[in-house]
C-alpha cells in the first residue's frame, strides 16, 4: 500500500477528527497548563502548516510545522490514529515533515513533548530521528511535564 504525505487543511473531516482525538488524549494525560496541543483555529492563527500521512484515501497521522523564527520551526500536533500505530507511519511522516521544514528554509526544528509514559514512544521516535534535549524555547517555561528537543537541519 502506498503512503503519501500531503499538506492538508485542519477543517478536512478526517484531519479534524485526528486533531480532536489528539486534543482529547492531551487533556486526558496532562493538566491544562501542560497541554500545548493546537486546534485547527490556533494552527491557522499561528501560520502552522499541517501535513497528513494518507493511505488509500485515509488520514492516518498528522504533524504541523509552526514558524517560530526566521530559520526555526516547531513540530506541532504530531499524532497517529490508534489503528495506524506500530506500522512505522509516524517515522515516515516525521521524515517527510523534516524535509518540508528544510524546503521552507528552516535550519532548526524544536518540539515540546510530555515526560510521562504516554509520550515515551514519541520521545523515542524523536531521539531516533536525531533530536536532542534542549532548554525551553520560545514562550515555553520549564515544567516537570515537558521535555524540549531540538534538531539541527
Amino acid at each position: 500500500m502506498s503512503l503519501t504525505v500531503e499538506e492538508v487543511s485542519a477543517d478536512t473531516p478526517d484531519v479534524a477528527r485526528l486533531i480532536a482525538a489528539h486534543i482529547a488524549a492531551s487533556r486526558l494525560h496532562y493538566d491544562v497548563e501542560d497541554c500545548h496541543t493546537l486546534d485547527g483555529a490556533a494552527m491557522a492563527e499561528t501560520d502552522t502548516r499541517l501535513f497528513a500521512a494518507i493511505e488509500e484515501g485515509q488520514v492516518l497521522a498528522i504533524a504541523g510545522l509552526k514558524p517560530i523564527g526566521p530559520v526555526a520551526v516547531e513540530l506541532k500536533s504530531m499524532f497517529a490514529d490508534e489503528a495506524a500505530r506500530g506500522r512505522g507511519i509516524a517515522k515516515r511522516l516525521l521524515a517527510q515533515v523534516l524535509e518540508r521544514a528544510r524546503d521552507m528554509g528552516a535550519r532548526e526544528v524544536f518540539l515540546e513533548a510530555g515526560t510521562d509514559a504516554y509520550a515515551a514512544p514519541a520521545r523515542a521516535l524523536y531521539k531516533a530521528a536525531g533530536f536532542e534535549t534542549t532548554p525551553p524555547f520560545g514562550t515555553y517555561v520549564a515544567r516537570e511535564a515537558s521535555t524540549f528537543m531540538r534538531l539541527g537541519l
